[in-house]
């Protein structure tokens, strides 16, 4: 078990995890929320010699990155008369913020959502939380109503808003389709996603209103399952379609 009084220094003044993070295609900021820290540490750790944070920390640095933590870090302490200075030059402004991080990972999702959308079987592969516009465009969503969905609790969202400081929906691609599967449209044989209230997907919910036969959550979940595993060679082939009219989004 790791100690909190050892304190550990990146390896090799922070080549190696600043290479680890660029091969994700990840920001510091995305690798200090997987290792649950600040940017500014990720960010120290990479360009500042003598940066010491604890084995725990360490550790979760490591694990997010799914490499052994003696290849990031060392329990050496680098010279007295080099601490703190830079382990590298500092960017310029103009490249630090450049955007070609962001654009080498819009252009890997993009790929992703062509090989979901082509695929005969299910995937689930992204790895890392859907925003409410990926997760739409993945499964073919109203981007407002899935919101809804998750602030009204019928689709597990990991961090939901709150307060002044609201941090945005955040949806595991995987826990996200099981939501989805109980949730189909109580609307005769229409087998689509039905994230409002009425129980109705968006093209009937108006309908299940008018006719006065909306269900209750038990009511939609018993319809949900006698759907599910029932052959329906339509329905993959609909949901592609579905997917396909909303653009993918960043």
């Amino acid at each position: 078990m790791p100690s909190r009084g050892v304190q550990l220094y990146a390896r090799d003044e922070g080549t190696p995890l600043r290479v680890a993070r660029g091969q994700r295609v990840w920001t510091q900021s995305e690798l200090a929320r997987r290792a649950e820290t600040s940017s500014g540490t990720i960010s120290q750790l990479e360009g500042i010699v003598g940066r010491a944070v604890s084995d725990v920390l360490a550790g979760r640095i490591a694990d997010a990155l799914d490499l052994p933590r003696t290849d990031l870090f060392t329990t050496r302490r680098p010279p007295a008369e080099r601490i703190g200075e830079r382990s590298r030059p500092a960017a310029r402004l103009q490249d630090r913020y450049s955007g070609e991080h962001a654009k080498a990972e819009a252009a890997q999702w993009q790929c992703y959502l062509d090989r979901v959308r082509n695929s005969d079987v299910e995937i689930y592969e992204w790895g890392s939380p859907l925003s409410a516009e990926r997760a739409s465009a993945r499964f073919g969503l109203n981007s407002h109503s899935l919101a809804a969905a998750a602030r009204e609790g019928r689709v597990r969202s990991p961090l939901m808003p709150s307060g002044r400081n609201a941090v945005p929906f955040q949806f595991n691609e995987e826990e996200l389709a099981q939501d989805l599967a109980g949730l189909r449209c109580c609307f005769g044989d229409c087998d689509r996603v039905a994230l409002g209230t009425s129980g109705g997907c968006e093209e009937h919910g108006h309908v299940v209103v008018w006719t006065g036969a909306v269900q209750t959550l038990d009511a939609r979940a018993r319809i949900s399952a006698g759907k599910r595993g029932k052959a329906r060679p339509d329905t993959a082939l609909r949901m592609k379609q579905d997917a396909a009219t909303h653009p993918s989004q960043g």
